[in-house]
């Protein structure tokens, strides 16, 4: 079957994702309306971002999905 996402692990305590109330093991399905399909889906969308731009990721929680803003830092 299609890969729908990534799973998310290493989330930092004070990072933009963790301040969004993202947690580790959440699943990434979308950057900016994009649908994820795997992590080189995911680095090149997160490669194209400009530093301190708000983007929008969503995020599915234990089957429950929804959509957080954050702005990238370097």
């Amino acid at each position: 079957g299609q890969v729908r996402g990534v799973r998310l692990y290493g989330v930092r305590r004070g990072s933009p994702l963790a301040a969004a109330g993202v947690q580790n093991g959440d699943l990434v399905s979308a950057v900016d309306g994009a649908p994820i399909t795997g992590p080189d889906v995911a680095f090149g969308a997160l490669g194209r971002l400009q530093s301190g731009a708000p983007v929008r990721v969503t995020v599915e929680t234990r089957g429950r999905s929804r959509e957080v803003t954050v702005s990238l830092r370097d």
